[in-house]
């Protein structure tokens, strides 16, 4: 009897050991794990860092990319040669607008207007912008309120899409059809001297 009491005393000894040995090797398991983590994270927020860099440079890239095929475009798109005759044309009376002559025959392209035509009525109006009516009004545009613009990109904007609109659209596509309209004071004069400034921007 106390045989058998003392194998099962031994037995449940072992096997308390057992647990304990059991439950100690989990537990180191558990905060090796636990000590590893902070090398495991910095290794994440390294490895994210490092995705996060190469996104923003490819990113980066890409817009740069991006912008040059902008540039392309924004230059081949337009008829240089048409940017160098009113250029040309602009310089000859030192006009401020000739910084702006590629704009102009943009704007001219897009609106499927004649590209001489704004550009001579503001040479005739103001010598080219230098004595302009209201601030970038090179024009005379609004008559006698002569409206005032914040830039000559403004002006070219409003003044050209006004021709298109009022007169372009309406039939009156050269200055002798336009004059009654726009200068109804001296037609003739006016629509001769812009007619004349066209052919000398044809002629660069």
């Amino acid at each position: 009897m106390n045989r058998h009491v003392n194998i099962v005393k031994k037995r449940n000894y072992l096997l308390l050991i057992c647990t304990v040995l059991f439950a100690g090797i989990m537990l180191s398991g558990a905060l090796g794990q636990y000590k590893a983590s902070p090398k495991i994270l910095a290794q994440d927020r390294t490895s994210i860092v490092y995705n996060k860099r190469t996104t923003n440079n490819n990113a980066k890239n890409d817009s740069n990319l991006l912008d040059d095929l902008n540039k392309l475009y924004w230059y081949y798109s337009v008829d240089q040669t048409k940017v160098t005759k009113l250029r040309k044309t602009f310089e000859y009376y030192n006009s401020p607008l000739a910084s702006q002559s590629e704009y102009f025959v943009r704007r001219a392209q897009e609106l499927n207007i004649d590209y001489r035509l704004v550009p001579a009525i503001s040479i005739v109006e103001s010598g080219g912008g230098k004595t302009t009516c209201n601030s970038y009004n090179a024009w005379g545009w609004g008559g006698r309120k002569c409206y005032a613009f914040n830039s000559w990109k403004d002006a070219i904007d409003t003044v050209s899409s006004g021709i298109k609109e009022w007169y372009w659209d309406l039939g009156m596509t050269t200055p002798e059809k336009m004059a009654n309209k726009y200068n109804p004071d001296t037609p003739q004069e006016w629509s001769s001297k812009v007619r004349g400034v066209m052919n000398q921007i044809d002629q660069q």
